[in-house]
């Protein structure tokens, strides 16, 4: 067996493990119902889901993404079929593996940086806002915040802070992981950068989706929907990116994180 075909056979192995073991845990994942449909699923498939997208790349991560969506739904369906979750998941698959190509070998430093400062950015942004509503309602500012409609002034007020919190989480998280386990360190902000971005995009547009398929949901406020899913995106996100930084590093010492 040459070394074309063995790392072929060792990227087709490998990723029909993640998918299997992905769809087990997708079975076991929790729907939780909004509007009185599934509106949110709590699952830990994403934690293999993904890795074939990081270890082989973007076409091999979409394809493993789809296939789990589709045996997931054959396995335990709830609800009706959607099409279009399905290329969502794809979109999501491939997200991650052309991003984790471009910038895999950057400093986990320059991501750090860069969390930091947008964190100070919207720190800055929801105290000045609150500080505006409280205190100083005839400014400018205050004037335009009144003249919001409801929707808008959530966003700005309470999706401010939301987005703030979230963010003082992800520091945090970062910076324990730096101190206890420095050797996951640099895989950790780089990978959750990637996976943010590809997570926060799929959940965009799932929302947007289900909206539009269940009456139900359409009847709701946007936001109603979409923060408590944000909320479970971000967090699954964090615990997601420790568990595949610490399934990368044990690859790489087992030699089978060589991509092709």
């Amino acid at each position: 067996m040459n070394k074309n075909t063995a790392n072929k056979t060792r990227m087709l192995v490998l990723t029909a493990m993640f998918v299997t073991i992905a769809v087990v845990l997708r079975y076991l994942g929790i729907m939780i119902p909004i509007g009185g449909v599934g509106g949110m699923r709590i699952s830990f498939a994403g934690f293999f889901s993904k890795l074939p997208a990081v270890l082989f790349g973007g076409a091999m991560g979409g394809a493993a993404s789809g296939v789990v969506d589709i045996l997931g739904f054959l396995v335990k369906p709830e609800g009706g079929f959607i099409p279009l979750l399905t290329v969502t998941a794809i979109i999501g698959g491939v997200i991650v593996g052309v991003l984790w190509k471009k910038i895999k070998n950057f400093k986990a430093e320059t991501f750090r940086l860069v969390f930091r400062i947008i964190t100070a950015v919207i720190g800055i942004f929801t105290a000045v806002t609150f500080v505006t509503i409280y205190f100083f309602q005839d400014s400018f500012y205050g004037t335009v915040l009144s003249g919001l409609n409801s929707s808008r002034y959530s966003l700005f007020t309470y999706g401010s802070l939301l987005t703030f919190l979230l963010c003082v989480i992800v520091c945090a998280t970062d910076y324990f992981i730096v101190k206890k386990q420095a050797k996951l360190s640099q895989t950790f902000m780089r990978l959750l950068f990637i996976l943010l971005c590809a997570n926060l995009t799929v959940t965009t547009l799932n929302t947007f989706i289900l909206r539009s398929f269940f009456p139900a949901l359409g009847n709701l406020s946007f936001l109603i929907y979409y923060i408590p899913r944000l909320i479970e995106e971000v967090l699954m996100t964090i615990i997601q990116c420790y568990g595949m930084s610490f399934m990368l590093n044990m690859l790489k010492k087992l030699r089978l994180d060589r991509t092709i």
